[in-house]
């Protein structure tokens, strides 16, 4: 884990969020990377669990505040129909990926 080896590895909030913006597809794709992110996040137990500890106390204070709020407004837009996905099953992808991250 290099997220704490420098901010240029902490703006991956940032990164994934402009690939959010491309197409619906993106937007589900870029709600994985931030699932599977928080859940490489979580503390393991064994002989490293305090570095661990601290890169997951370094992202719950930094990265986790954005992905929450991403996941919030994408299930307020989902439930208002202000994203527009043509097809169905993209759109259940990304209520049940949205759902599976919040």
């Amino acid at each position: 884990l290099a997220w704490l080896e420098g901010p240029q590895h902490q703006n991956i909030t940032e990164r994934v969020g402009q690939f959010l913006q491309s197409s619906p597809l993106h937007w589900v794709l870029g709600l994985e990377i931030y699932t599977d992110l928080t859940t490489d996040m979580q503390p393991s137990i064994g002989p490293s669990m305090s570095r661990y500890r601290r890169t997951a106390l370094s992202f719950r204070d930094t990265a986790l505040p954005p992905i929450f709020t991403i996941a919030i407004q994408t299930l307020q837009q989902l439930s208002t129909g202000a994203i527009n996905v043509a097809d169905k099953s993209e759109e259940r992808r990304l209520t049940k990926q949205v759902l599976q991250l919040s």
